[in-house]
């Protein structure tokens, strides 16, 4: 039986700490869809949502508009059909 080691998505978030766009930077090894989502410090989920078709093999760099959300600490989370990756992110105003 083959045991496959999930890839890393080496998600990349900045800059930090932001005040309006967040860039975000991921590798995926096939296409794929791709989920984005905002949480707050004690995890609730936030209306803030990216979906992204058939995103690319290889390097991907997208924006999120963030200016909504107060200044605080949030986690950006970014989910395929086969890993979750999430990073903490500083927003300040």
């Amino acid at each position: 039986e083959n045991i496959k080691i999930p890839q890393k998505l080496n998600l990349d978030v900045y800059p930090s700490p932001l005040n309006g766009n967040v860039n975000i930077s991921y590798i995926l090894k096939s296409t794929e869809n791709i989920e984005i989502n905002i949480y707050d410090i004690i995890g609730n989920k936030k209306n803030i949502k990216k979906n992204i078709v058939n995103s690319n093999l290889g390097i991907n760099n997208h924006s999120m508009n963030l200016k909504n959300l107060n200044s605080g600490i949030y986690f950006l989370e970014l989910k395929t059909q086969k890993m979750v990756e999430t990073k903490k992110i500083t927003i300040l105003k």
